[in-house]
């Protein structure tokens, strides 16, 4: 069931608002750039690129609705997923929001095992506040299911009915099922939609059993800082490169980023921007900072000539690096 409350400084106290389903308010801000095309073929869910996904379309609808995009927090982000944390009056530990109700098999704001006295249980509002400081505007959403990763189209902006969509898009069909039920629900569309919040963070954890957890935390300020740096393709090998048609060509990259990243993709022919056809992408798992990334490029049926290829990544607060061109000419 979806909650939010919240009170601002310079206004009157609010009084909480406990809505129905199973979502709660935040906020989320990241940078809206295109996805890599026909990517979705991994045999294992990558966590923090389903994480990133799920920021991304919660951005997408509000952007569809006239409202701003919400800031990445890390801290978010992170507790959302798996941050370690103990409970305040035992010695309980707690695997932040979608790890900890996947492995301890429960699905509620409340935070189960955690008592602040007697029979009442801590909420999620309750440690946002306290522990971890954000004590104005806050909520989360949550939900789960069992869809794969395959890619699928979602239609983003819509009105409450499903219709009126601003256009559609290419993601992962777990993610868009959650984003989908949050979006044809009152409370939890509410809370996406809410424009009380600045910032926030998504995360996901997948269970033994194929269960796809999520979790979206939402806050207006906060103690932490927000991710405002894009990652950055350091370098790239092969610059200059000759091959003959038909033969295949080694080609490497070294990416970086100051949080996480979240997926990667390599454009052949490609523009300033990074678009042109996809010759290779990839997603990321688990606390990826830097990585060297390689694949094979089959240059059969590619015309002759010198083409620019492109390489760009996007990091778990959905912003996404520059676009690292070098040139290689097939002969």
């Amino acid at each position: 069931m979806p909650v939010a409350r919240g009170r601002h400084p310079a206004r009157p106290r609010l009084r909480p608002a406990w809505l129905t389903g199973l979502a709660l308010a935040a906020v989320l801000a990241a940078l809206v750039v295109p996805m890599p095309v026909a990517a979705w073929d991994w045999t294992t869910p990558k966590i923090d690129f389903l994480s990133e996904e799920t920021m991304r379309l919660v951005n997408y609808d509000r952007a569809g609705n006239g409202l701003p995009d919400l800031v990445s927090d890390p801290k978010l982000v992170t507790l959302a997923r798996d941050l370690a944390w103990k409970c305040p009056t035992s010695t309980l530990s707690v695997r932040g929001r979608a790890r900890d109700m996947t492995e301890r098999a429960y699905l509620s704001h409340s935070i189960k095992g955690c008592y602040k006295s007697g029979s009442t249980l801590y909420s999620v509002l309750d440690i946002l506040a306290s522990p971890f400081g954000y004590t104005s505007y806050r909520g989360e959403i949550i939900a789960s299911n069992y869809k794969s990763v395959a890619a699928t189209r979602y239609a983003w902006g819509c009105d409450s009915a499903g219709t009126n969509c601003n256009g559609s898009l290419t993601t992962a069909a777990t993610v868009a099922a959650v984003e989908y039920w949050w979006m044809h629900d009152a409370p939890h569309r509410a809370i996406i939609l809410g424009t009380h919040y600045d910032r926030f963070g998504c995360g996901m954890w997948r269970g033994t059993d194929g269960k796809n957890l999520y979790s979206c935390l939402f806050a207006r300020g906060g103690p932490n800082p927000l991710d405002t740096a894009a990652p950055t393709v350091v370098s790239a090998t092969g610059d200059g490169a000759s091959v003959a048609q038909g033969a295949s060509l080694t080609l490497s990259a070294v990416v970086s980023d100051n949080f996480r990243l979240a997926e990667g993709w390599v454009r052949l022919d490609a523009t300033s921007s990074c678009r042109g056809p996809t010759i290779d992408t990839w997603a990321d798992n688990l606390n990826v900072v830097t990585e060297t990334h390689s694949f094979t490029w089959n240059t059969a049926g590619v015309p002759k000539g010198t083409h620019a290829i492109g390489w760009q990544v996007r990091d778990v607060s959905v912003r996404a690096s520059s676009c690292f061109i070098i040139h290689v000419t097939v002969t």
